[in-house]
């Protein structure tokens, strides 16, 4: 009984022995497997550091040789190898992360590059900032444009493509607040690139400002796509010379039944004016002779006296409201103005009268301008009516000069002869109806002359 347990014993550790000697059989070789690799590691470091001292020997004498250039190479691609396989793992890290990795990734990169960029950074600035127009040497002037307008010209100054440029006027040198100023407030420059000027046209603002008693500034504002800046302000500009005689005047007559009274003053609609009508008989025969002759001096000579002179007529009217065409005063022919008939007693037919003129200053609030020119009336009777009568103006068509040959001293002799008109009384019946009706003619023609004046003149 005991042998059968001793064998069954035995045959159980041989059993086990059997199961565990292949284990440790696989244990030895993978052991053996394990030495193996580590001195084949051993053996290839060995070999590395040969190379690497062969490298360092070389370089202390300037000549690398074949294996550091492998070994550089090598290396080379083992390192893109990695750079590669982390970027791949960032980009999956990304996808998975929904970028936070990349942020955190871009951030690092930022800051390890962040003393270089500053360098960068400033000069960007310096380039995305807003470059101006040049307006140092620029030169404004102010001049007459129309019969009553005015305009301002810049020269000097090359615009900016894409860019709008604005000027402003009137009595402040201030810097302009560019929140508080108006589109109305603000005048468009247009540039001629023929002229090479910027201009400001005519324009109600400016002729409002020029008519009034003040100095006058400027300023100029220029435009971008998304911001405005003032570029000057504060200059002062100069008047320009207004008319003062016959230059003054623009299709006047005076008549006993209608009159028209135009003068080339600059102004605006905003400002409705008052002016002194003086008309008066010249009786200095030198006046005369010397503007007949073209001489420089007649004009102002006839400045002078129409001034001094009491005249026949010597009032201030309000001229014609709400215009901004000119300051004029129209009454008769259909107009509706509630203006004062020009009424004159004792009209010379033949003489010569001077039409003198005065914007009223209004208390200092306006500029006052004053021009003179002369005529020559025509004066006749119809039908035992009151005198008829009307005055053509120097520079029209009817204007006719007198022979002064016969008469060299300083006043005019009214029983001279005047060879442009018909002698001696107007003749009765038959002739005076042939007389009558040229009369009428020469009216009715000056009628149609005004109607079609006021017709066309509010063109410029």
């Amino acid at each position: 009984m005991k042998i059968q347990k001793i064998l069954g014993i035995l045959l159980a550790l041989v059993m086990l022995l059997n199961v565990v000697t292949p284990v440790l059989a696989a244990n030895e070789i993978n052991d053996e497997d394990t030495q193996d690799s580590k001195n084949e590691i051993a053996s290839n470091n060995s070999v590395e550091l040969e190379k690497t001292t062969a490298k360092t020997t070389n370089e202390k004498s300037g000549e690398p040789t074949e294996e550091t250039v492998a070994t550089e190479e090598k290396t080379s691609k083992t390192v893109s190898a990695t750079t590669k396989s982390a970027q791949e793992n960032n980009n999956d890290t990304t996808d998975n992360d929904e970028g936070t990795t990349s942020t955190k990734a871009n951030d690092t990169t930022s800051d390890s590059n962040s003393n270089t960029a500053t360098d960068d950074d400033s000069d960007t600035n310096e380039e995305d900032e807003t470059v101006w127009t040049d307006f140092s040497k620029a030169k404004y002037t102010l001049i007459k444009q129309g019969i009553s307008g005015a305009a301002i010209e810049i020269t000097g100054v090359t615009p900016i493509e894409n860019r709008n440029y604005y000027l402003t006027i009137g009595g402040s040198n201030a810097k302009p607040n560019l929140d508080q100023i108006s589109s109305k407030d603000r005048i468009r420059l247009r540039y001629d690139k023929d002229s090479k000027k910027l201009i400001a046209d005519n324009d109600s603002k400016i002729t409002e400002n020029v008519e009034l008693n003040q100095d006058l500034y400027i300023s100029i504002i220029e435009q971008d796509a998304l911001d405005y800046n003032v570029l000057v302000y504060g200059k002062k500009i100069e008047r320009f010379s207004e008319p003062k005689y016959s230059d003054a005047f623009f299709a006047t007559f005076v008549s006993h039944e209608a009159d028209q009274i135009v003068t080339y003053f600059t102004h605006g609609k905003a400002n409705n004016r008052k002016m002194q009508i003086k008309i008066g008989k010249i009786t200095d025969n030198s006046i005369l002779q010397k503007i007949k002759n073209e001489d420089a001096t007649g004009f102002s000579d006839l400045l002078k006296y129409a001034k001094s002179n009491t005249g026949i007529f010597n009032k201030t009217l309000s001229a014609d409201k709400d215009t901004d065409y000119a300051i004029q005063y129209n009454v008769g022919y259909g107009e509706k103005t509630n203006n004062e008939l020009i009424s004159l007693n004792g009209v010379e037919d033949g003489a010569y009268y001077y039409l003198y003129v005065k914007t009223d200053d209004e208390n200092g609030k306006y500029i006052s301008n004053e021009a003179v020119t002369l005529s020559k009336a025509s004066s006749y009777k119809m039908n035992n009516k009151p005198d008829e009568w009307y005055m053509s103006f120097y520079g029209s068509d009817n204007f006719k000069w007198s022979d002064f040959s016969n008469n060299p001293g300083n006043t005019i002799d009214n029983n001279t002869v005047d060879n442009t008109i018909a002698s001696g009384k107007i003749p009765q019946t038959g002739e005076t109806a042939f007389v009558a009706t040229l009369m009428v003619l020469v009216i009715a023609l000056g009628s149609v002359g005004y109607i079609n004046y006021r017709k066309y003149k509010g063109i410029k």
